[in-house]
Protein backbone atom coordinates (compact mmCIF):
# COMPACT_ATOMS: atom_id res chain seq x y z
CA UNK A 1 0.00 0.00 0.00
CA UNK A 2 2.97 1.99 0.63
CA UNK A 3 4.28 1.77 -3.06
CA UNK A 4 0.84 2.64 -4.02
CA UNK A 5 0.90 5.76 -2.64
CA UNK A 6 4.32 6.95 -3.84
CA UNK A 7 3.03 6.18 -7.23
CA UNK A 8 -0.12 8.01 -6.85
CA UNK A 9 2.12 11.16 -5.64
CA UNK A 10 4.71 11.13 -8.35
CA UNK A 11 1.86 11.19 -11.09
CA UNK A 12 -0.32 14.06 -10.12
CA UNK A 13 2.80 16.00 -10.01
CA UNK A 14 3.96 15.33 -13.21
CA UNK A 15 0.31 16.40 -14.40
CA UNK A 16 0.63 19.77 -16.04
CA UNK A 17 -3.01 21.34 -14.34
CA UNK A 18 -5.46 22.04 -16.44
CA UNK A 19 -5.52 25.97 -16.22
CA UNK A 20 -2.22 26.37 -16.74
CA UNK A 21 -1.93 29.74 -17.10
CA UNK A 22 1.22 32.22 -19.10
CA UNK A 23 3.08 34.33 -17.57
CA UNK A 24 1.52 37.97 -17.12
CA UNK A 25 5.02 38.95 -19.22
CA UNK A 26 4.98 42.08 -22.14
CA UNK A 27 6.68 41.13 -24.67
CA UNK A 28 8.18 43.60 -27.27
CA UNK A 29 7.31 44.10 -30.72
CA UNK A 30 10.63 45.04 -32.72
CA UNK A 31 9.89 46.49 -36.50
CA UNK A 32 12.82 47.02 -38.84
CA UNK A 33 11.75 50.15 -40.95
CA UNK A 34 12.96 51.33 -44.91
CA UNK A 35 11.99 53.23 -47.52
CA UNK A 36 11.16 52.33 -51.10
CA UNK A 37 13.37 54.63 -51.81
CA UNK A 38 16.03 56.49 -49.07
CA UNK A 39 15.67 59.47 -48.65
CA UNK A 40 17.98 62.31 -46.76
CA UNK A 41 15.92 65.20 -44.87
CA UNK A 42 12.55 62.90 -43.78
CA UNK A 43 11.59 62.34 -40.62
CA UNK A 44 8.63 59.64 -39.36
CA UNK A 45 6.26 59.30 -36.61
CA UNK A 46 4.45 55.81 -36.23
CA UNK A 47 2.00 54.87 -34.27
CA UNK A 48 -0.05 51.31 -33.30
CA UNK A 49 -3.28 50.16 -34.43
CA UNK A 50 -6.64 50.95 -36.58
CA UNK A 51 -7.25 54.48 -36.18
CA UNK A 52 -3.90 55.77 -34.15
CA UNK A 53 -2.69 58.92 -34.85
CA UNK A 54 1.15 59.42 -35.63
CA UNK A 55 2.83 61.12 -33.35
CA UNK A 56 6.54 60.95 -31.62
CA UNK A 57 7.34 57.88 -29.65
CA UNK A 58 5.89 58.31 -26.09
CA UNK A 59 7.73 60.00 -23.59
CA UNK A 60 8.82 58.02 -20.89
CA UNK A 61 6.76 57.45 -17.71
CA UNK A 62 7.45 59.72 -14.93
CA UNK A 63 6.13 60.04 -11.53
CA UNK A 64 3.67 62.79 -10.92
CA UNK A 65 4.41 64.68 -7.45
CA UNK A 66 0.78 65.03 -6.35
CA UNK A 67 0.33 61.41 -7.47
CA UNK A 68 1.22 57.99 -6.90
CA UNK A 69 0.20 56.62 -10.22
CA UNK A 70 2.94 56.61 -12.96
CA UNK A 71 1.36 58.21 -16.03
CA UNK A 72 2.59 59.28 -19.59
CA UNK A 73 3.43 62.45 -20.92
CA UNK A 74 2.20 62.69 -24.02
CA UNK A 75 -0.32 60.91 -25.85
CA UNK A 76 0.06 57.27 -26.35
CA UNK A 77 1.45 56.30 -29.72
CA UNK A 78 2.39 52.76 -29.12
CA UNK A 79 5.87 53.33 -29.75
CA UNK A 80 8.63 53.54 -27.34
CA UNK A 81 11.47 54.19 -29.52
CA UNK A 82 12.46 55.43 -32.64
CA UNK A 83 16.03 55.80 -33.85
CA UNK A 84 16.80 55.99 -37.48
CA UNK A 85 16.69 58.04 -40.66
CA UNK A 86 15.25 58.39 -43.92
CA UNK A 87 18.48 56.79 -45.69
CA UNK A 88 19.93 54.06 -43.50
CA UNK A 89 16.40 53.05 -42.01
CA UNK A 90 14.72 53.25 -38.70
CA UNK A 91 14.57 50.55 -35.85
CA UNK A 92 11.00 50.60 -33.63
CA UNK A 93 9.97 49.28 -30.18
CA UNK A 94 6.35 48.59 -30.29
CA UNK A 95 4.08 48.69 -27.01
CA UNK A 96 1.77 46.27 -28.97
CA UNK A 97 2.82 45.44 -32.31
CA UNK A 98 -0.66 45.55 -33.93
CA UNK A 99 -1.25 44.36 -37.77
CA UNK A 100 -1.47 48.29 -39.03
CA UNK A 101 0.85 50.44 -37.95
CA UNK A 102 -0.09 54.42 -39.24
CA UNK A 103 3.19 56.65 -40.02
CA UNK A 104 3.53 60.11 -41.46
CA UNK A 105 6.93 61.37 -43.22
CA UNK A 106 7.63 64.64 -43.00
CA UNK A 107 10.06 67.08 -44.32
CA UNK A 108 12.68 69.60 -42.93
CA UNK A 109 9.96 72.39 -43.47
CA UNK A 110 7.66 69.79 -41.21
CA UNK A 111 5.42 69.70 -44.25
CA UNK A 112 3.99 66.34 -44.99
CA UNK A 113 5.40 63.81 -47.43
CA UNK A 114 3.39 61.17 -47.36
CA UNK A 115 0.96 59.58 -44.56
CA UNK A 116 -1.11 56.43 -44.51
CA UNK A 117 -1.19 52.86 -43.08
CA UNK A 118 0.07 49.64 -43.49
CA UNK A 119 -0.37 46.41 -42.85
CA UNK A 120 2.25 44.61 -40.65
CA UNK A 121 3.00 40.98 -40.69
CA UNK A 122 5.06 40.31 -37.08
CA UNK A 123 7.06 36.90 -36.62
CA UNK A 124 7.35 35.83 -33.64
CA UNK A 125 11.50 34.76 -32.53
CA UNK A 126 11.15 33.44 -29.22
CA UNK A 127 8.65 32.05 -26.72
CA UNK A 128 5.75 29.57 -27.75
CA UNK A 129 2.77 29.35 -29.31
CA UNK A 130 0.55 29.26 -26.66
CA UNK A 131 1.82 32.07 -24.86
CA UNK A 132 3.46 34.45 -27.32
CA UNK A 133 6.81 35.54 -27.17
CA UNK A 134 8.99 38.95 -29.08
CA UNK A 135 8.14 39.70 -32.41
CA UNK A 136 9.96 41.10 -35.34
CA UNK A 137 8.85 43.05 -38.42
CA UNK A 138 10.20 44.34 -41.60
CA UNK A 139 8.80 46.86 -42.77
CA UNK A 140 9.12 49.25 -46.63
CA UNK A 141 7.21 52.44 -46.37
CA UNK A 142 6.90 54.10 -49.90
CA UNK A 143 8.97 57.78 -50.22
Amino acid sequence: MGTFLVLSSLGLTACVPPGFACSAVGYPSVAKIALAEPTAGVELELCDGAGCVPGPPMAPVEMQPARTTAEPIIEDTGVFTLVGDGVSGWSADFVGGQSVVGYRLTNTARGVVVEGTIDVDWVRVGGTERCGGPREADIELPS
